[in-house]
């Protein structure tokens, strides 16, 4: 366990300092809101696209590696879906609840990956950076439009989904795989340069974004989407990874995405398509508090079928 805690210290510090830099108001709020701007829609495009159009899509470690990253969310939304009408909660709150169960933090997963794997950990986090965060995405805009009754029309919601630079990001490194041109010396060194920053400004941007005093106000609804995006998901990749056969670092990587924190991606769409934003601010802060301690126990037991 010794080094994946020693992995997890300077990501978690990271968040730390980040929250520690917003609290002394090193930057404004709207100064803070510009860094996440920049990254949102530069450096961790520039990431995705580099990490994915690097990786080895070559043979069925990829297919298989979806197959439990897609069965795993598809099987936490049905559970949801199911659980709903029980849950007693209005709405806008079930879609913070949805966000904060399937949605994962690319900043902690990847950045966990290079200090773990190096580039590639990276590469097999880029697998899942391709699967995972079109198909969320397009879950939380449908669930956020039907449930929080902002349904738009069908080409509203394209637009939606086909504006988000985190979807164009992978569409792009996928193309650039798979049609064989990859990215070329110099562009190539581009964006790596950006993407480099992006771990970084997008660790203190999550810690910037926690607010501990939602702790005073956490319930059962809070508590129940925490558990069920920290110890319920990677419970549910693990057992699918187990069940295809992979071992190794490929299901390290899976676990690793599957453990961390929910996105704080996850609060800007809440707050644009009408869910509950102050309930998935809690909820990003939560789980990045919890993921501490979780995210050593399931990184271990991955380990240990290495």
């Amino acid at each position: 366990m010794q080094p994946i805690i020693f992995a997890l210290v300077p990501v978690f510090a990271t968040i730390a300092l980040g929250h520690a830099l917003k609290r002394i108001k090193f930057l404004s709020d709207e100064g803070w809101a510009a860094f996440d701007r920049m990254n949102y829609y530069v450096f961790f495009p520039a990431l995705i696209i580099h990490a994915i159009a690097q990786a080895d899509f070559s043979g069925d470690l990829v297919l298989r590696m979806g197959a439990v990253l897609l069965g795993a969310v598809m099987t936490v939304t049905v559970l949801l879906l199911i659980l709903k009408p029980f849950m007693r909660i209005s709405a806008a709150s079930f879609t913070s609840v949805f966000q904060c169960s399937v949605r994962w933090n690319g900043f902690v997963g990847l950045g966990t990956a290079m200090i773990l794997f190096g580039a590639e950990g990276v590469s097999l986090v880029a697998i899942g950076v391709a699967v995972v965060v079109p198909t969320v995405n397009i879950l939380s805009v449908v669930v956020l439009t039907r449930s929080a009754g902002t349904a738009q029309g069908f080409t509203q919601l394209l637009r939606l989904l086909w504006t988000n630079p985190l979807i164009l990001g992978c569409v792009a490194g996928i193309f650039l795989n798979i049609s064989g041109i990859g990215l070329p010396g110099p562009v190539a060194g581009f964006a790596d340069l950006l993407g480099a920053a992006a771990l970084a400004l997008g660790l203190l941007s999550v810690g910037a974004g926690m607010d501990l005093s939602q702790f005073r106000h956490m319930g059962w609804t809070m508590a129940f989407a925490t558990v069920v995006s920290l110890l319920v998901m990677p419970a549910v990749v693990f057992f699918y990874a187990l069940g295809l056969g992979l071992t190794g670092m490929p299901l390290v990587a899976l676990i690793l995405i599957g453990s961390v924190p929910t996105a704080s991606s996850g609060y800007v769409l809440a707050r644009q398509l009408g869910g509950d934003a102050p309930l998935m601010a809690g909820l990003v802060t939560s789980t990045s508090v919890f993921a501490m301690i979780t995210m050593p126990f399931w990184l271990t037991l991955a380990e240990n079928y290495r």
